[in-house]
């Protein structure tokens, strides 16, 4: 009996989904639509140069079942704290429209940073230093709820002190933050340094010298500094040149989701692994039911094919492969409302349609083609004549019926004359 329970523990043990990567999910919520999660690890370097995700090209297949779409989102990496510090431009100029979509999409970037460390602050052309100084550090959540706190809109733009003021800060504060913590400066802004004018806080920092004294200050702070010019009145020269030899410049409309995925490119070059979500045909999971395979994912960077990563998928042995949650990619996936559903509103009408469609065909189509040369052999024969008289063939008349007596003494009298 102990035998019996051991065999079928191991039994349930075998069937059930394996927790390792990659999991069969559903590439939305209620629908059978299947799609692969997948987690691929990266170099340093190849994460880097995939940081720029419209520049990538993905692809793969799992055994003979290729992938229709690719979504890829970037993986932070919980064993090297991010310590991060955000300059918004709260200048004139931000007011309105571009205010509302700016905080739009740095709270969605905020959202995505898990356990990091940040601080949001705020610039324009009065208190600068003093308000970047006066940062606090603290979780995404509490840095983003101190987005309601910031000033509104007013004044110019020193920019120039912002970025050296941000970078001397975020440099102080890595002294005394955990081990291999990474930190990054990001400024987002929609202007070029403009200051000097009468309001505008005192000793800010302007022209050309003023500008050279910030690059010095980014390049003795040794962090990477994102610079994201947002709208047509930057200059992506100068950005570049604040941004450093480790940061990168950028130059967006004035448009939520553009610049929303400016900023996940960004967060992803903090990340060495890629989370990988694929759209499958929708007879995928009876196909992948069939056995083991290798699931094959590639990506191009700029025409340049990287190294494949190949892992192996494991079916349960008892039935079909479970969904193992929903897949919520990073975008939404294009081809996701061509995939042709499993359930019986998409599956399975068009096999009710086929069915009635050969019905009508043998229903009306396939007898004509048999019966018509039944009715012309007929026709060419000719037609009867009705017989003469009233018997049953021609000059033969019907004898009136008998009775069964008159047949038996009939019989008998032949008989007797035969004998006799």
């Amino acid at each position: 009996m102990n035998r019996v329970f051991v065999f079928l523990a191991l039994l349930v043990a075998l069937s059930s989904p394996a927790s390792a990567q990659p999991e069969l999910v559903r590439c939305a919520e209620g629908r059978s639509v299947p799609c692969f999660r997948t987690r691929v690890d990266l170099t340093s370097s190849a994460a880097q140069s995939l940081a720029t995700g419209n520049s990538a090209r993905w692809s793969g297949a799992a055994g003979a079942v290729p992938f229709r779409e690719v979504d890829v989102g970037a993986v932070t990496d919980a064993g090297r704290p991010l310590v991060l510090l955000v300059l918004l431009d709260v200048s004139g100029s931000m007011a309105g429209e571009g205010m509302q979509q700016t905080h739009s999409a740095l709270r969605a970037f905020l959202r995505g940073l898990g356990g990091s460390e940040v601080a949001v602050a705020p610039f324009g052309s009065r208190d600068v230093t003093t308000g970047i100084r006066g940062a606090r550090f603290g979780t995404p959540a509490e840095a983003e709820a101190g987005m309601d706190r910031l000033p509104a809109p007013a004044g110019n733009t020193g920019l120039y002190s912002a970025v050296a003021t941000g970078a001397e800060v975020l440099a102080v504060r890595l002294r005394t933050a955990p081990p291999g913590a990474q930190g990054v400066l990001l400024v987002l802004t929609d202007g070029r340094n403009d200051v000097g004018y009468p309001g505008d806080e005192p000793g800010l920092l302007a022209g050309p010298q003023g500008r050279e004294r910030a690059v010095d200050a980014v390049r003795r702070g040794g962090v990477p500094v994102w610079m994201v010019g947002i709208g047509s009145g930057v200059d992506a020269g100068e950005l570049a040149a604040l941004a450093g030899p480790m940061g990168t410049a950028h130059t967006v409309a004035f448009d939520p989701v553009r610049l929303g995925r400016t900023l996940d490119e960004l967060r992803g070059s903090l990340a060495s692994a890629r989370q990988v979500t694929a759209v499958l045909p929708a007879d995928a999971r009876a196909r992948l039911a069939r056995g083991e395979a290798e699931v094959r994912v590639e990506h191009a960077f700029r025409g340049t094919p990287g190294t494949p990563h190949t892992t192996r998928w494991r079916p349960p042995l008892m039935a079909l492969p479970a969904f193992a949650g929903v897949a919520g990619p990073s975008r939404p996936l294009a081809t996701l409302a061509a995939v042709q559903d499993e359930s019986p509103a998409g599956g399975t009408l068009p096999v009710f349609a086929m069915l009635a469609t050969l019905l009508a065909v043998l229903w009306w189509i396939v007898p004509p083609l048999i019966w018509p040369v039944r009715r012309a052999a007929a026709a060419a024969s000719p037609p009867r004549s009705a017989p003469e008289g009233d018997g049953i063939r021609p000059g033969v008349r019907e004898a009136p019926p008998r009775r069964p007596g008159d047949i038996t003494a009939a019989l008998a009298r032949r008989i007797v004359v035969r004998s006799g």
